[in-house]
């Protein structure tokens, strides 16, 4: 998993030819869910601090809203569960794409919720910008 600094990361979803061009943001979203996945029983803290309704892709959405559920459950949210969990909602194919992932560390997870955190201000603040301008166009 590589997080680059403004740029764009291609990734083949597997279900069409064409490559589909994935934010910082999304991979971010990525490396939190792979590291809440791959290290569920150390990264337990986390789970009720995750926010799904602020994550950008419906599929991460709904493996968050899974995590977070399972745990509120006193489950231990690992992929197992999660997977049988959001099958009829997230393609077999994502979640492999996201386990096939060098798994980052469970000491990273705090750093993978602060730049989630980040993100989702980035983009509140870029959406409030541009319906600022529109208003002012108006």
């Amino acid at each position: 998993m590589s997080i680059s600094n403004g740029s764009q990361h291609h990734q083949s979803t597997g279900n069409s030819s064409k490559p589909e061009v994935q934010s910082d943001d999304a991979l971010v979203e990525e490396g939190l869910l792979l590291c809440l996945l791959r290290h569920a029983a150390e990264c337990s803290d986390a789970f009720p601090l995750l926010e799904p309704d602020r994550f950008l892709i419906p599929a991460h959405q709904h493996l968050a809203r899974s995590m977070k559920a399972l745990n509120q459950a006193g489950r231990v949210p690992d992929w197992r569960l999660v997977f049988h969990d959001v099958r009829s909602r997230v393609p077999l194919e994502t979640l492999k794409a996201i386990l096939s992932q060098p798994a980052p560390g469970s000491a990273s997870i705090q750093h993978y919720m602060e730049l989630h955190r980040q993100a989702y201000a980035k983009r509140r603040l870029m959406t409030e910008a541009s319906q600022f301008i529109s208003d002012a166009a108006a």
